[in-house]
């Protein structure tokens, strides 16, 4: 059996296809990275200048007399705000400049023009071009002391009584947030710590929903953001930088996202050639003169196509350690991962290569079903092109699948083998969204995969070969 192994192994890699294919997958590689370390460049929110004169044209050509002043209020607005971000970097400042500063120049020119209050148009001013000042001096503890003493101004007001238990913690916390952020000398500029805040902000109220669900089935529902929290929680407390998607960490700790298609077209290419292209050629009629039974030389074909599985997977790790080293370095490959565990009610914290390592494994049932059932195929109807155009098409139905069972509680679709074979769900404690144990998972997979096996080798032994 080894020996067959090894022999088809030999022939795998001899054949100009598979070197073409894994240079392929070597570019794609190198496409991904360029990607991401691009991104990490800043980008002009605003870059056309057309918009800016054409604001500019109608305000300078508008009827004073006639026309009506709440439109032209509307254009003067926006023109002084496009007049600001344009050829600004997407940063904070002009994050800042529409959240806090836009709407009091809206104010502003209906003060000016609608209301014709001259007074409260100066105070607008004055505080505009305070707010402006502020931000050109990227003066970000100004604003965050303005909204501690907002959100201080809510609680301690008359506002306390229209505000529950609920609402009151939410702001509390968002107050200890910004606290942080001056004690800890965080800025609004992107940067792992400031994503951590930011994450906590959106997920708190996720958080307190999972603390007060009474059932489990609403627990489900914000456990997401429930983990999220946690997870950035411990970012804040312990500095840990995990959230820079844009290093090497970030695309191998999400590498099976990036490189799962990738993977499955090499897979399945192999598979689905690996009997059809003997019969298509011939060579199936030498291979079975020799002193081993049929379904010995298949199941050496088997094993070497789900070989193949472990190997690029491999190849590709490899292959984005070293082009993502030149690319990002390796210093951010320090950092382990940190996880919410359901189970332990607590965080996970481990090494990149386990994360890796247990991610895989979650997703290995699909990978093996599928490559198993491009082989099949490729040994029950003897056609490359077939095998792999409907192992493909199986694939891209699946999340379709999926979708049906997981919205329209389609029960049936519990016991297909879609919703079945990806174990990741369960790695850290967690939960099927399809209300499936890890149990059935399994055993679902598994008599799929005692069914394809069963056909694939019937059929083959009883194979007609004299006529090809």
């Amino acid at each position: 059996m080894i020996r067959l192994i090894k022999n088809e192994m030999y022939k795998l890699f001899h054949k100009k296809s598979t070197l073409i294919t894994l240079f392929v997958l070597f570019g794609f590689v190198v496409l991904v990275n360029f990607f991401y370390s691009s991104n990490n460049a800043q980008n002009f929110i605003y870059t056309d200048s057309n918009y800016l004169e054409e604001l500019k044209q109608k305000v300078d050509g508008f009827d004073l007399d006639n026309g009506n002043m709440n439109e032209y209020a509307s254009l003067c607005s926006s023109l002084e705000i496009q007049k600001y971000v344009e050829g600004k970097y997407n940063d904070w400042r002009v994050e800042f400049y529409y959240s806090k500063v836009s709407s009091i120049v809206e104010e502003y020119y209906q003060a000016l023009y609608v209301m014709k209050d001259q007074s409260q148009a100066d105070m607008l001013r004055e505080k505009i071009d305070q707010y402006v000042k502020r931000l050109e001096h990227e003066d970000w503890r100004f604003f965050t002391e303005k909204e501690i003493l907002y959100l201080k101004d809510s609680l301690n007001t008359r506002e306390i009584v229209t505000l529950g238990d609920f609402d009151t913690d939410v702001l509390k916390f968002k107050i200890e947030l910004l606290e942080y952020r001056l004690d800890n000398n965080v800025s609004y500029e992107k940067s792992y710590l400031d994503t951590a805040i930011r994450t906590l902000e959106s997920t708190i109220n996720g958080k307190k929903r999972y603390e007060e669900a009474k059932t489990e089935k609403e627990k489900e529902s914000f456990a997401s953001d429930y983990a999220r929290f946690m997870e950035n929680e411990y970012i804040l407390k312990e500095k840990v930088d995990i959230n820079n998607e844009q290093s090497l960490y970030g695309i191998l700790r999400n590498f099976l996202g990036e490189y799962l298609f990738l993977i499955l077209v090499f897979v399945i290419l192999i598979a689905g050639s690996m009997v059809s292209d003997e019969f298509s050629k011939g060579t199936i009629k030498s291979l079975l003169i020799l002193p081993y039974k049929r379904n010995q030389i298949l199941l050496a074909k088997l094993i070497t196509v789900l070989l193949m599985i472990p190997f690029v997977t491999l190849f590709l790790v490899v292959c984005e350690f070293i082009v993502g080293g030149l690319f990002f370095g390796y210093s951010s490959l320090s950092a382990p991962v940190v996880a919410y565990n359901f189970k332990l009610n607590g965080i996970e914290v481990m090494s990149l290569f386990k994360y890796f390592l247990l991610c895989f494994l979650g997703l290995s049932p699909m990978l093996i079903l599928l490559a198993t059932l491009a082989f099949g195929l490729s040994t029950i109807i003897c056609s490359t092109a077939f095998a792999i155009t409907i192992t493909f098409c199986g694939f891209i139905a699946s999340s379709i699948i999926n979708q049906f069972a997981l919205f329209y509680k389609v029960k049936f679709l519990n016991y297909f083998v879609t919703t079945n074979w990806d174990l990741r769900y369960f790695i850290f404690g967690g939960s099927s969204p399809y209300e499936i144990s890890m149990k059935q998972s399994i055993i679902v997979c598994f008599i799929y995969f005692a069914i394809m096996v069963v056909v694939m080798f019937v059929v083959f032994k009883r194979k007609n070969i004299k006529n090809i």
